[in-house]
């Protein structure tokens, strides 16, 4: 099963902080998966699909496409 996981980019640069804990478990997790991928929400803080829609829609739309072939 495909899976993709998308983290806030807003942040992303600092060290310590809990948002590169959490970015860093978002790698570790998708790396662990046969099908995981993992992506930035460029321009996003918590609420990426508020703030960075485009990133969700299209991350979907290729999700679909890997499940469908």
């Amino acid at each position: 099963m495909p899976v993709t996981l998308i983290s806030a980019a807003t942040g992303k640069k600092r060290s310590g902080g809990r948002q590169a804990q959490i970015a860093a478990s978002h790698r570790r997790l998708a790396r662990s998966l046969p099908q995981g991928r993992h992506v930035w929400a460029e321009g996003s803080g918590h609420m990426a699909p508020v703030e960075a829609p485009e990133v969700i829609v299209k991350e979907v739309r290729a999700l679909l496409a890997r499940v469908s072939k």
